[in-house]
């Protein structure tokens, strides 16, 4: 997830890189390492970038069901800051500008 993350800092690549499907990829991660803060933290950054001023992206993994993961990171990993700081920036991105991902 962590080349995920510097990937998806371009504008181009997240396109790309959501076109062949790494929201699932992203999640299934998530999910089979659960207790790993790292796979967590590299996660949770690369949704960040990739829901960064893309109003598409947002909306499909939101309806991937990120939001789930991203919580589930923060209440596994309560004490790391990394996880914490990187799933409070996905969540920012998510909802920046974007009235369907908001309640």
């Amino acid at each position: 997830c962590g080349a995920i993350t510097n990937l998806a800092a371009n504008s181009e690549n997240k396109v790309k890189l959501m076109n062949l499907e790494v929201g699932n990829r992203i999640i299934m991660a998530m999910d089979t390492h659960r207790t790993n803060a790292a796979v967590q933290e590299n996660a949770c950054g690369a949704i960040t970038n990739l829901a960064w001023n893309n109003s598409e992206n947002k909306v499909k993994l939101m309806n991937l069901e990120v939001g789930n993961r991203i919580i589930m990171a923060m209440d596994t990993h309560k004490t790391n800051a990394a996880v914490q700081g990187n799933a409070c920036g996905a969540i920012r991105n998510l909802s920046r500008n974007n009235s369907e991902n908001k309640v």
